[in-house]
């Protein structure tokens, strides 16, 4: 009888612990000026590095933001609940990024070309000239290291 309450307390703990421990942590993608941009959800156990998942799944960070678990901006501190969720791109977490694709002259001028526009895209891009000329400096520099180094493998 005393095993039998044991084990049965034993399952009632580890319901009651499960849902903790499936928990998904979220992440605020924050650009370099400190601004967040978006939130991502990472599974537990993840191996990904949060910032990676963040500039892969975040069209905004154009390769530029670092993931936070926390904002911090005491002028609005509210701020972690206005900022929207988006979803981890799948190819994220398969390593089927941009990193496994052959870097031929065509592939990086495409990459470039994608980058600019990702730039224009962006509104805080748009309204600050400064801003836009950062993003654009930076996927010049992509595109100045992009292919060299690369077996063709």
């Amino acid at each position: 009888m005393k095993s039998l309450l044991a084990l049965l307390a034993l399952a009632l703990l580890a319901a009651a612990t499960a849902p903790g421990a499936a928990a998904q942590t979220k992440y605020f993608c924050v650009k370099p000026d400190g601004a967040p941009v978006c939130a991502i959800m990472v599974q537990p156990g993840a191996r990904h590095d949060p910032s990676v998942l963040c500039n892969l799944s975040c069209a905004q960070c154009n390769l530029t933001c670092r993931a936070v678990l926390r904002i911090q901006d005491g002028a609005a501190p509210d701020i972690e609940n206005q900022v929207p969720v988006v979803p981890v791109r799948p190819e994220a977490l398969t390593g089927q990024d941009m990193q496994s694709n052959i870097e031929t002259p065509e592939y990086c001028a495409a990459q470039y070309q994608a980058c600019l526009a990702n730039c224009r895209r962006d509104p805080r891009n748009a309204s600050n000239p400064a801003y836009m000329s950062q993003c654009e400096a930076y996927c010049q520099s992509v595109r100045s290291g992009c292919g060299t180094g690369n077996a063709g493998r």
